[in-house]
């Protein structure tokens, strides 16, 4: 038995009022119910550090395509990362600094991902490309 795109809008809506008569229906209840106290957080409990170390690695306004998925990738003592501008950059975990980048001239869609001494990232070409992860 199918449907019509109409009596699946219609019962929708009646479903959906159906379902936000009942949220204001908790709210008509003649006995409230008390809420526990919280307890006390020591003052030093909760220490917010700032970060070790940050780096720009492309524009923040280059991933405006869909499909993007960008991703991490570690390895000893390197970091790669993707932009979606099209730069894969290596950086030092200790201190952020970069080790080597490398302008793709073509947006990255997806990556980086590591396979033994290589880096592969997805352009938007469309393209898979493998580094070095040594020297880009």
């Amino acid at each position: 038995m199918k449907l019509s795109q109409q009596k699946r809008a219609v019962l929708a809506i009646v479903f959906a009022l159906l379902g936000l008569s009942a949220c204001t229906t908790i709210e008509h209840r003649s006995e409230k119910i008390p809420l526990a106290p919280l307890p006390e957080i020591a003052k030093n409990a909760i220490e917010i550090r700032p970060p070790l170390w940050t780096t720009q690695i492309g524009s923040r306004y280059a991933c405006q395509h869909e499909g993007t998925a960008l991703t991490l990738a570690l390895r000893d003592n390197s970091l790669f990362v993707a932009g979606c501008d099209g730069r894969v950059s290596s950086l030092n975990v200790e201190n952020g600094k970069k080790q080597w980048v490398r302008d793709l001239k073509s947006p990255i869609t997806a990556g980086p991902s590591l396979a033994d001494n290589l880096i592969v990232v997805a352009t938007k070409q469309p393209a898979v490309v493998a580094l070095n992860r040594n020297t880009g």
